[in-house]
């Protein structure tokens, strides 16, 4: 199914905090300005984006921004016009994702390769052209944009070994930590009768805008890099939590003043072949103190969470639940099957299929506006510089 997308713009000089949102109706398939609090039609530029919309990065200053459909096309626009500026050069981009336009003329982009090793672009903005290519020796897990560089999460390529943090600056020049105590990749083996089998690790990447990188580990231990002059140092946890597995997922969030949110999901198999079973088990939310490399369990029903400043939430099947950067429960929001959430500015986004249930204060989680059911399609709000991969 289709749904409407729509992200936030990096707010202009002088614009109020109820400033327009810029967003993307996929199914018109057309780029135009929200009001944030009811995600009705404002006044403004508009223009049609006649594919998908996979990646998207604002230019320093928030006066230009790049769009990619992920299948070889990238455009530039003019904000807040929507004027078309240009285009990549058909061909030259492959499947490229990720998109950080870190200084006003280069562009950085990841080729995904379809999951495979990843290459990383670098763009000349006013001419379109692909100058470098660089090799990245590895899948892209997570990545960052700090300042004029991007900061990335690699693992090794079917295979398992140690995660790698590699920044790259706008002419494509990389630097790398390996991350030797906690392991990364995934392998899959193809069964005759139940198809690829495998395992999977992927550790948590969090990022301090003031110059550190953080690598969580299945067991909570964390990695962190200090992107100035890539040392790599390790703090255990205070607790282990162990269990007998055979694949982990972690997600961590910078939340600020030091704290890093930390959840996932925690997968075993039993059995082989047609009797082959794979269960999935909530690793919870835990917030991390890194002044004291401490851990506290603020739930353990969570299987993910959805950052928004300083807030984060617990995702769990029937409820998301609000938390302040220090642990604090704030609040708790219902979420019916097939339900789903963006938070952005000031503002929680609840939607159920593509359609959009409410819009509530991300502060008090109080509704701000409750629309009739299945009369405004739901946008997909993504705050920020550049989207997620």
């Amino acid at each position: 199914m289709k749904l409407a997308l729509a992200f936030g713009v990096i707010a202009l000089a002088g614009a109020a905090p109820q400033a327009p949102v810029l967003g993307f109706d996929y199914g018109a398939k057309r780029l135009s300005w929200y009001v944030p609090g009811t995600l009705a039609h404002a006044a403004g530029g508009t223009t049609s984006w006649n594919r998908s919309l996979c990646s998207w990065s604002f230019a320093p200053g928030g006066r230009r921004v790049a769009l990619s459909d992920c299948n070889g096309t990238v455009r530039f626009l003019a904000v807040p016009s929507l004027k078309v500026l240009g285009a990549t050069r058909p061909g030259d981009l492959w499947d490229a994702a990720g998109l950080a336009w870190v200084t006003p003329g280069r562009l950085l982009a990841v080729n995904r390769a379809s999951g495979g090793v990843a290459t990383l672009l670098v763009v000349d903005t006013s001419t379109g052209r692909v100058v470098r290519r660089v090799d990245l020796r590895g899948v892209l897990l997570d990545r960052a944009v700090v300042r004029d560089r991007v900061v990335m999460l690699v693992a090794p390529f079917d295979s398992f070994g140690p995660a790698r943090v590699v920044t790259a600056d706008a002419n494509g020049d990389v630097r790398t930590a390996a991350i030797a105590g906690i392991s990364a990749g995934s392998h899959f083996d193809n069964a005759a009768d139940t198809g690829p089998v495998g395992e999977v690790r992927t550790p948590g990447f969090a990022v301090d805008p003031a110059g550190t990188a953080y690598v969580v580990g299945a067991d909570l231990r964390v990695a962190t890099v200090e992107l100035a002059s890539m040392r790599v140092s390790y703090h255990g946890p205070t607790r282990v939590l162990a269990k007998a597995l055979n694949g982990t997922t972690r997600i961590a969030a910078w939340l600020g003043n030091g704290r890093i949110a930390v959840s996932g999901i925690d997968y075993a198999s039993s059995g082989s072949g047609r009797d082959l079973q794979v269960t999935s088990t909530p690793f919870g939310l835990h917030l991390l103190d890194t002044s004291t490399w401490t851990y506290r369990t603020l739930t353990t029903t969570a299987a993910g969470l959805i950052a928004a400043g300083r807030t984060v939430f617990a995702t769990a099947p029937d409820a998301f639940g609000a938390y302040a950067a220090t642990g604090a429960h704030l609040y708790d929001l219902s979420m019916a099957g097939r339900s789903w959430l963006t938070a952005a500015g000031r503002y929680a986004y609840v939607c159920t299929d593509r359609w959009l249930t409410r819009i509530t204060d991300l502060t008090t989680g109080g509704d701000v506006t409750v629309p009739r059911p299945k009369t405004r399609a739901c946008p997909t709000l993504l705050a920020g510089r550049a989207s997620q991969l």
